[in-house]
């Protein structure tokens, strides 16, 4: 049991640092969309 406990805690932690990083991009993500967005779209954000 203590080898299953230990494999949990690394998911969970996986899992935190998984979703620090999704936060992480979100604040990030608009950055490059609007970046990507000028070369296609040209009316998208004047």
């Amino acid at each position: 049991m203590n080898i299953l406990n230990r494999i949990l805690i690394v998911i969970l932690i996986l899992f935190l640092l998984i979703l620090s990083l999704v936060a992480m991009l979100n604040t990030f993500l608009p950055l490059i969309d609007i970046g990507e967005s000028k070369r296609g779209n040209r009316n998208w954000k004047s």
